[in-house]
């Protein structure tokens, strides 16, 4: 999500390479100073210093916050627990009292003699970390001493109440083999030392930073330059090899939104030995978290190539179309987002929902996946969303609500209905406006009015949808904003497509059988056969031929289909070598009532109206 977070990090002396007269100047307006040191880290534990400026304001009681919460993440974490050792010191070095006012405030007492010069702390990192709530890795820590470090700030660096919106100037002192990867504001690196600027708090969280061994590389895509950043645990991965799987991706959303709405975006990527259950310790920890110029990333290493490249793809398409929203369209909530008590946006249906469409569609349109692919995609998010709520509920109540725990359980599904309700939005704005206008066209045209700068108020954005569609607003009033079944036959029918939630039919099948290929792909091996296979097949059996058709690498897998999923009652014929001697064996397949659920089929003969809708939706080149 959109977070503008800006961070100061102490200046300390002695630059290896001095500061100019004018980046002095430059510094000078920064209100708090953070200083972070990577080169001293002790089980698996940083410190950090904060000096606070002169605007700091002269209350008794001043409070230095961590946030209870990450934007985007939508989950209570309560960084404050990982900070161990809190002390505060005025200028003559005396320390002063601190009080834990709670798990994420710390208060400083300060008299007429003793004034806040300078707090210091020490921090656990959070992927060693297994106590609840266990943090989300994209969003978290990692202290790996002279090998990782990821910097996500909700968990590094804290502010003062009062100034959350000052500027921030950070110093991270480092190995000098050490390569910093991120999108924040640098004005001045060297081998041991790197200083960086935010303009408030909001845009320092906004702007990890991943320190390792440089593994980058960098293109451009039309007006933007995209940069990645590898870390790969155990070496496997690498960011020319990532480079190939997001260049198509960044191809197809360029595709998609016609021009590029950012300068330049950088993918900052974590790669996890899968056999690491100290760091791998959720499956839900895989993912990534979007940020106005960046995403994070932590995936687990893979050999398989094309599996790599399909969760990269996957995964990158969502982050990176947060570009559109909430980057330039978005809420109050967002744009001051409060990290102690947070008031949460009631429209995940567009932050999440539509841009979880948007990146399906981007690989619809640019021909990286079919036209099946993206129904199946389709018809899985309807199954999964039946599967993990039963009855229909309001997108915005669940939305404004998502911080309660039964919330929280469910928060996925907004990936899988707030994806299918944008998609039904689409096909109404398509159809209503004969083409003129989609949801991706809405969207771009509210993000000019408003714009990163520009928020909108929360419950004013269906009235400011109903000013340009009144079709768009009548369904997210009736859908969106209550408890009722998205219409998926009516709106899935006008496309074309056949949409049965239940439905009864005749299979076929062999009986119980597992294959193999045999290492040249000339027959396939029968792993495991049950007894109630009418083609008296026995493990280890090769089968050479179907039906006088012999097996061959470019047959075996339709074979293989055809043997475990027939598609009707007529016998087959099989030859197969069992033991050194070639047998002849004939079966036919046991009709065997099935139930089938969500069914979603493309209709055979399109109408002129259901063809010239898919068009204008999945674009001339895919619709053929």
């Amino acid at each position: 999500m959109l977070f503008r977070i800006f961070v100061s990090l102490a200046i300390a002396l002695n630059f290896a390479v001095p500061l100019t007269a004018q980046q002095m100047a430059n510094l000078s307006k920064y209100s708090t100073e953070f200083s972070i040191d990577l080169r001293n880290v002790n089980d698996d534990q940083i410190s950090v210093s904060v000096i606070p400026s002169v605007q700091l304001p002269n209350r008794d009681t001043v409070v230095f916050i961590m946030p209870a919460i990450v934007p985007g993440t939508y989950a209570r974490y309560d960084f404050g627990r990982f900070i161990t050792d809190f002390h505060a010191f005025c200028a003559d070095g005396s320390e002063m009292e601190t009080i834990r006012k709670s798990i994420n405030e710390f208060a400083i007492v300060q008299t007429a003699a003793q004034r806040i010069h300078s707090l210091k702390y020490r921090l656990k990192d959070s992927f060693d970390d297994t106590t609840k709530p266990v943090i989300f890795q994209p969003c978290g820590t990692s202290f790996q001493q002279d090998t990782n470090f990821l910097l996500n700030f909700p968990g590094v660096c804290g502010y003062f109440d009062g100034l959350k919106l000052s500027p921030i100037v950070l110093t991270i002192d480092k190995p000098e083999f050490l390569y910093a990867a991120t999108s924040l504001h640098s004005q001045a690196r060297n081998a041991e030392r790197d200083i960086f600027t935010a303009e408030t708090y909001d845009e320092l969280v906004d702007n990890p930073i991943m320190y390792s061994r440089a593994d980058t590389t960098s293109y451009r895509e039309g007006n933007a330059i995209i940069s990645i950043a590898v870390y790969s645990m155990s070496g496997k991965v690498k960011a020319t090899q990532v480079a190939e799987y997001i260049k198509p991706l960044t191809d197809a959303v360029h595709q998609l939104l016609g021009e590029m709405p950012v300068e330049h975006y950088s993918f900052i990527m974590y790669f996890a030995n899968p056999f690491r259950g100290d760091i791998v310790h959720s499956a839900m920890g895989t993912g990534a978290l979007e940020h106005s110029y960046c995403s994070v990333y932590f995936l687990t290493e893979m050999d398989n190539s094309p599996a790599l490249a399909s969760m990269i793809q996957h995964t990158g398409s969502h982050e990176f179309l947060h570009i559109l929203v909430p980057l330039h369209l978005h809420s109050r909530e967002i744009d001051d987002f409060d990290f102690r008590t947070p008031k949460m946006s009631e429209h995940l249906w567009l932050y999440e929902g539509a841009t979880e469409y948007f990146s399906h569609l981007a690989l619809l349109k640019s021909g990286l996946i079919s036209l099946d692919e993206f129904r199946s995609r389709m018809k899985q998010k309807i199954s999964m969303s039946a599967l993990m709520s039963k009855k229909p509920f309001s997108l915005t109540e669940f939305s404004r609500n998502i911080l309660l725990e039964q919330n929280q359980q469910l928060y996925p599904i907004i990936y899988e209905k707030g994806a299918l309700s944008a998609f039904i939005l689409d096909i109404l704005l398509n159809e209503t406006t004969r083409g003129k206008m989609s949801l991706l066209s809405l969207v771009q045209n509210l993000s000019a009015e408003y714009g990163p700068n520009k928020p909108f108020d929360d419950d004013k954005l269906f009235d400011i949808i109903g000013k340009v569609s009144q079709p768009a607003e009548q369904y997210l009033l009736h859908y969106v904003d209550s408890a009722r079944e998205l219409p998926i036959e009516e709106y899935f029918s006008k496309i074309g497509w056949n949409y049965i939630p239940h439905q009864t039919i005749t299979a076929y099948s062999f009986g119980t059988l597992k294959f193999k290929p045999s290492s040249d792909s000339t027959a396939l091996n029968v792993v495991f056969s049950f007894s109630d296979n009418t083609l008296k097949l026995e493990e280890n059996d090769d089968v050479l031929s179907l039906n006088s058709k012999p097996v061959t690498p470019g047959a075996i897998a339709d074979v293989e289909n055809a043997l475990t999923h027939p598609s009707m009652a007529q016998a087959a014929i099989i030859t197969v070598k069992r033991n050194g001697q070639v047998l002849t064996l004939t079966g036919a397949p046991s009709p065997k009532e099935q139930q089938r659920n969500y069914v979603v089929e493309q209709i055979p003969n399109l109408t002129d109206s259901q063809l010239q809708l898919q068009k204008w939706i999945f674009g001339t080149k895919t619709i053929k």
